[in-house]
């Protein structure tokens, strides 16, 4: 069934000098012809289905265009005046010329102006000003109104469930609305109807991805013995499908499953499943298919079969859904590689960066140290991340840190404690942004610091990382006096200093990795560094290098 709500209504908004325009009976497309007598509405945040008195309708317009209910910013949901007219049978008068809606509905009548969040309502000739939680606008030629406040005030109930909960709305002309018995027939038949929000899909599933040793349960990231792995990774001829370690059974489903190892067997609530395990480096691994089996959970493999949900609900139709629980299992920190054996270790390191597109120095950088299996630690500026970002989701995939080194590049000691906070906070936010994750360490711009900045940088969880050799790649520029400062001074446990902005940089490490990996040298992180010198890094100290003297 077909139900265009408003569609004079909504085709007029922005015709200037249009007659007053009266959604009532008659109007076109309108239901209030055959509606009489109480009713409710039933529908779902950003979803054109809804139920009317329990029969099912779509909520579109005359030209087929959707006009579902929606969150504004702020949270709040707002719905076009047409279904609040068809649905409540409201009236609804319109000035095209001053965009203000008129609502009538019994002794009732609210005046909504586009733009503004202030409504006027008259009951019994007294008029009072009522300010609403959003301002009424206008999306698609429908005007949307913030429906709780607006519906009260026309003496009708309203009821809007959380996201986790369905994100529903529940209208009735009747002022105490359904009671709590109803309201769960109500909203068991809408889900049917609608399906899952992504929310309820995320706090009730598990997410897990190939090539990371994490997984989301019910909404909560844990971390896993091993990495999730796809057949081809765990044994020639495996099944096809994702394989996660078995110890991994309980400990995901909340003990609903376990690993029977002498029958090798899943077993849970209400079934047992042979499974076929495969070792890896002396791991045990089964299929996640079987784990979902076992649970009772329905699974499905998304993001190019590299993803795992399992969940109870029903939402493999919703394309929006999927493409968020991808989004999500890939924010998930990949296995980093393993710290390479060397005779000595030195950490690299870049401030001011990123710098450049697809082709810049930075992507040229990182192409170059993943070739040499060289890991560094990039401290970045904020303001170069919004300029300069199409390189943040390869730095930690590639067993490089992230370092913040401020989001305007600002000295730290002529800032208060709270503006250096925000200097340092915000980056992180940022970078988390791109990254999925903060940053791990940060330095200070040029290297300064004071009690006010170490006291700040403590607050904020960051160690604050200087160095022990500098290039001075800025003031040189040269790229043969880069590399033979690198491979003159840097010794074991030294923190080398460099800027990935220029060509000269670029060209001079690399050629120092080369002639220093010849002489039993490996490249790490900083925190690495630190991990192979039995250091433990704190927030708010300082820290040159890592020699063992």
């Amino acid at each position: 069934m077909k139900w265009k709500v408003g569609a004079a209504l909504m085709a007029l908004v922005f015709v200037v000098g249009m007659i007053p325009v009266v959604l009532s009976a008659g109007s076109s497309g309108s239901l209030t012809s055959v509606l009489s007598g109480d009713h409710e509405i039933v529908m779902q945040v950003d979803d054109k289905r809804a139920l009317l008195d329990g029969k099912e309708v779509t909520l579109v317009d005359d030209a087929g265009s959707a006009t579902p209910p929606r969150r504004d910013e702020s949270g709040a949901v707002t719905v076009p005046i047409g279904v609040l007219s068809e649905a409540l049978q409201i009236e609804v008068e319109w000035d095209a010329a001053g965009k203000v809606a008129t609502l009538t509905r019994d002794w009732t009548t609210a005046t909504l102006t586009i733009d503004s969040n202030e409504m006027a309502v008259t009951q019994k000739d007294v008029t009072t000003s009522v300010v609403l939680p959003c301002a009424v606008t206008t999306s698609d030629w429908a005007v949307y109104v913030p429906v709780e406040k607006v519906a009260e005030m026309m003496g009708c109930s309203v009821k809007i469930l959380p996201a986790v909960e369905g994100d529903l709305i529940v209208l009735s002309t009747e002022s105490e609305g359904p009671d709590e018995k109803a309201l769960a027939k109500l909203t068991e038949k809408a889900l049917a109807l609608c399906g899952p929000t992504y929310e309820m899909v995320e706090k009730n599933a598990l997410i897990v991805r190939k090539g990371s040793a994490h997984a989301i349960v019910n909404g909560e990231t844990v971390e896993l013995e091993a990495a999730v792995l796809a057949s081809g990774e765990v044994a020639e001829g495996a099944p096809a499908g994702l394989w996660l370690p078995v110890s991994a059974a309980s400990q995901l489903t909340g003990e609903t499953v376990s690993y029977n190892e002498s029958k090798q067997r899943l077993e849970g609530a209400n079934s047992k499943v042979d499974v076929t395990v495969y070792s890896v480096d002396e791991v045990p691994y089964c299929q996640v298919a079987l784990l979902a089996e076992a649970a009772g959970a329905n699974m499905s493999l998304i993001g190019q079969y590299t993803v795992g949900v399992l969940t109870p609900y029903d939402w493999q139709n919703d394309a929006a859904i999927a493409e968020r629980l991808v989004a999500s299992a890939d924010a998930l920190p990949d296995v980093l590689p393993p710290i390479p054996e060397a005779e000595h270790y030195i950490a690299l390191t870049f401030d001011d960066g990123p710098t450049g597109g697809e082709d810049g120095v930075t992507m040229r950088l990182l192409d170059g140290l993943k070739e040499r299996n060289a890991h560094a630690t990039f401290f970045l500026c904020g303001y170069r991340i919004k300029d300069f970002n199409v390189m943040m989701d390869r730095y930690l995939a590639e067993g490089h840190e992230l370092g913040n080194h401020t989001m305007d590049h600002k000295n730290l000691t002529k800032l208060s404690k709270s503006e250096v906070r925000e200097q340092v906070d915000s980056n992180n936010d940022l970078i988390a942004s791109y990254a999925g994750q903060p940053a791990t360490v940060m330095r200070c711009v040029g290297g300064a610091s004071n009690d006010t900045v170490k006291a700040a940088m403590k607050e904020s969880g960051m160690p604050m990382i200087q160095w022990s050799v500098d290039t001075e790649d800025w003031k040189y520029r040269d790229a043969d006096r880069i590399c033979s400062v690198i491979v003159n001074e840097a010794k074991d446990g030294d923190i080398v200093l460099m800027h990935d902005l220029r060509e000269c940089t670029l060209k001079g490490v690399l050629r120092a990795i080369d002639i220093l990996s010849e002489r039993g040298y490996a490249f790490v992180t900083v925190s690495e560094l630190a991990q192979i010198k039995g250091v433990e890094l704190e927030p708010g100290v300082m820290y040159n290098n890592f020699r063992d003297s």
